[in-house]
């Protein structure tokens, strides 16, 4: 029988060959090159006691339901692992309104993971961001723009701490971003939040913090 090198695992063919049948359920494998194992031991006659036994232990289930016993990560090695890698993905996505990117994929992926983690790497990338020697205006937009695809209560309270944190930033940029975030929210804390700023100088970020006080005032007052 002639198997394609790409349709067969075969480090763990070798575990299997040598008796460590219990690899099926620890283990969580590509189950394409898994039947390539599978077809290649069905014509090992020394092994159809092993093929029996992988085939009623992983194939009397549902492909697409086999549950492995795969542990959790700790709070903590959830950050040490995802730290550097969500990080760079945020810098490298490419933000155009409306469209998911690389960013808002692995933010979905890691909130639905570990929500409270996810959000205390966004809280530490964006306080590293507004260091006054090292201010990263475009990281700190693209965290903004990341919370504005969430609502106001699911991400609370990070979210909104997030918001609070670029009170003192000079960044126009940064600004104008809150003021998205705020409006995006609408609520009776997105005033309270927007009066805390100081009235912008900059005409035209004067005349969207003029306009969006007026609209939530409006909106938390009917």
């Amino acid at each position: 029988m002639t198997i394609e090198d790409n349709f067969i695992d075969y480090s763990l063919l070798e575990q299997l060959r040598n008796g460590h049948s219990d690899v099926v359920g620890q283990s969580l494998f590509d189950i394409d090159k898994f039947s390539g194992v599978l077809d290649y031991l069905s014509f090992d006659s020394d092994s159809n006691q092993l093929y029996r036994y992988i085939e009623q232990t992983l194939f009397s289930q549902n492909k697409t339901s086999f549950i492995v016993n795969v542990q959790p990560l700790s709070d903590e090695e959830f950050k040490i692992k995802n730290r550097a890698l969500f990080l760079n993905i945020i810098k490298h996505a490419k933000f155009e309104d409306g469209e998911y990117n690389a960013a808002t994929d692995k933010m979905k992926e890691f909130l639905e993971i570990n929500k409270d983690m996810t959000m205390t790497l966004l809280q530490e990338y964006f306080l590293k961001g507004l260091e006054e020697d090292s201010l990263d205006e475009v990281l700190l937009t693209k965290i903004l723009s990341l919370l504005g695809d969430y609502d106001y209560e699911y991400l609370r309270p990070y979210s909104q701490l997030i918001a609070a944190a670029a009170y003192s930033v000079k960044s126009i940029k940064v600004v104008s971003a809150v003021f998205r975030l705020l409006g995006h929210w609408g609520n009776q804390e997105s005033l309270s939040l927007l009066k805390k700023y100081q009235e912008p100088i900059e005409p035209w970020l004067n005349i969207k913090y003029k306009r969006l006080l007026s609209s939530l005032e409006k909106r938390c007052t009917i």
